[in-house]
């Protein structure tokens, strides 16, 4: 069971308020005050669902505290584990607030056709919520092949080119995709993530802009 004191202690570890509480836990600001202020004393139900969006988000509670989890490690694999992950972005930056996920390794070529519509339904979601990408693709791939607005990429010398093994950096998770195994390592660690996204910064201002055809 978790305190009073430690929800306070977790909204603040997130820079959440009370509204936003209770939209990742589908309970009302007033509820939400109710409980932390200790005149409403919340069900099972209401206590669970406060813990999961709190856990969701990267936070782990021990007695009389709480605190950042320092990694997380999970495994997405199975016949939709792409639409998975992109599901897990999209949400993830829609709750987190971050802009933009960053993606290495993109070969358009190798696309298949039937999963190219839920491709482009990813990008226009990403786009209504004001969120973009930022991608790093194949030097082959030209502007007939890309998906998505054309800013959204660059061409990457082959030398540091891999499609075996594309990667995301979004949020604080860092994910990288075995293609042959139809799986996704997803690691939740914010100083990996911020160090892979300084890499990926550094390739993108050295790399080409696709060439129009």
């Amino acid at each position: 069971m978790i305190t009073l004191q430690q929800i306070k202690a977790a909204r603040a570890l997130l820079d959440w308020n009370q509204k936003e509480l209770g939209e990742q836990t589908g309970l009302s600001q007033t509820a939400i005050a109710n409980i932390e202020s200790g005149r409403f004393r919340p069900t099972e139900q209401s206590t669970q669902a406060i813990l999961k969006a709190f856990e969701r988000s990267g936070l782990e509670f021990m007695p009389g505290g709480v605190r950042k989890q320092l990694n997380i490690i999970e495994i997405i694999e199975g016949n939709d584990f792409e639409t998975r992950i992109m599901d897990f972005v999209y949400d993830t930056l829609c709750r987190s607030g971050h802009k933009e996920v960053l993606i290495s390794g993109v070969d358009y070529k190798r696309i298949q056709d039937e999963h190219r519509d839920s491709v482009n339904g990813h990008i226009k979601r990403l786009q209504d919520a004001g969120k973009q990408e930022r991608l790093l693709i194949k030097s082959d791939n030209t502007a007939h092949d890309i998906m998505g607005p054309m800013e959204w990429h660059r061409q990457v010398a082959d030398n540091l080119f891999s499609a075996s093994t594309p990667s995301f950096i979004f949020s604080d998770y860092f994910a990288i995709d075995l293609v042959g195994r139809k799986q996704i390592i997803l690691i939740q660690n914010a100083e990996l993530a911020e160090e892979q996204r300084r890499r990926f910064d550094y390739i993108w201002q050295n790399a080409s802009c696709p060439i129009e055809n």
